[in-house]
């Protein structure tokens, strides 16, 4: 059996590391590949910075789930002090005494190879997998043949039209609030906002306040409707931090005790249609705690909070984004969803429509009360088309 052996921090595991993967294993007919969690290697000293390794294990093993024959490893971090390469190689070989061992390493790696601590043992436990970027100047075919002649390194280049991926690109665009769906998997970006990985230090803050509040599911709910609501806002010229925000707190009334009383309180009138439906006064609530609770002061998104359920009369794109996104997150199942979904990448107002149209159908099926503010929006966007 032929094993690769794909190190790093994975801080996050991205789409580049899997492409890599999946690459080694068709290409050089590997029959599986191990994703190597470093706790912390050598080479990189920014280590009170870094996720926590059990973190980083925990992400990785999760984004790997869906893939065959590639599997996360948390040997690494089991051992104390620098985590070196030519120690998990011999461990390996413990494990896989019959087994060839292949280090998948990318084309600046091979350049510094050299460098590493016991080099000549990892050339002699390990044969190297280099993937290199087509039409770089770098000639690698020297490097190979004096790796060789110093070494008697076993080593195979892979050409590759991966495009590279930077983890701290990502980490910098959670932490902007901005979308990293294209650079991670769906799986490892829900992970990271639910364990509030890179996030901005505000952002962070009303999470870690708003989260108790939730159930569970609700707060499942709560992150997938604020991945989605960057992504359209990103789309659709909103501001994505104000997405963020809306998006987080826009359930935060849902649970609370007594909210008719509460209402009373901050001298907030229900009006008939909310005193019939119930489920209608969390989204004017939770408006008025997101401003007197959390200290939200910015109209817009307050407004986004206020109309996220029954939508309004004009909406700004932003009340647009967070109505629609609220509907589609991903773990919403109804029948039409998966068109709401296509139809959202393609025109924000006629995907609006479309669930202000499934959603006044269904409550007049259901002898619900449609709320006005409901009907308004839908002539109103109606009236645009014309």
């Amino acid at each position: 059996m032929q094993i690769g052996i794909l190190g790093g921090t994975f801080d996050p595991i991205h789409k580049g590391h899997i492409e890599i993967a999946k690459n080694a294993l068709s290409i050089c007919n590997l029959d599986k590949v191990i994703i190597m969690v470093a706790a912390n290697p050598p080479h990189k000293t920014d280590n009170d910075k870094r996720t926590p390794a059990d973190i980083r294990f925990e992400m990785t093993k999760n984004a790997l789930e869906e893939f065959e024959y590639i599997e996360a490893s948390d040997i690494e971090l089991h051992r104390e002090g620098k985590s070196y390469t030519v120690d998990t190689l011999h461990y390996l070989k413990e494990i896989y005494p019959d087994d060839d061992l292949c280090f998948i390493v990318g084309g600046d790696m091979l350049l510094n190879l050299p460098k590493w601590y016991h080099v000549k043992e990892i050339f002699s436990l390990a044969k190297i997998i280099a993937f290199i970027r087509k039409g770089i100047d770098a000639d690698y075919g020297e490097v190979v043949k004096k790796l060789k002649s110093d070494f008697s390194a076993r080593i195979e280049l892979v050409e590759s039209e991966i495009k590279e991926v930077s983890s701290t690109e990502i980490r910098n665009k959670i932490h902007d609030s901005l979308p990293v769906d294209n650079l991670i998997t769906s799986t490892t970006e829900e992970f990271i906002h639910m364990n509030m990985l890179y996030l901005s230090d505000e952002i962070k803050s009303l999470q870690e306040k708003v989260k108790p509040m939730l159930t569970e599911k609700r707060y499942i709910h709560t992150i997938s409707t604020a991945i989605t609501s960057i992504k359209l806002a990103n789309k659709y010229g909103a501001d994505t931090r104000k997405a963020h925000i809306a998006s987080i707190l826009h359930d935060c009334a849902k649970y609370v005790q007594n909210p008719e009383s509460l209402c009373e309180k901050y001298g907030i009138t229900l009006d008939k249609y909310e005193l019939q439906e119930k489920e209608l006064i969390h989204a004017k609530l939770g408006s008025v705690i997101a401003k007197n609770e959390f200290h939200i002061e910015d109209d817009e998104i307050i407004n986004a909070i206020r109309y996220h359920t029954t939508g309004k009369e004009n909406m700004t794109t932003l009340e647009k984004v967070i109505y629609l996104a609220d509907a589609i997150e991903p773990h919403r199942k109804y029948d039409g969803v998966k068109r709401l979904r296509q139809l959202s990448m393609e025109s924000l107002d006629e995907a609006v429509i479309a669930s202000l149209e499934g959603t006044i159908h269904h409550l007049n099926n259901s002898g619900s009360t449609i709320h006005p503010d409901s009907i308004r929006a839908y002539e109103y966007l109606k009236g645009q088309e014309k």
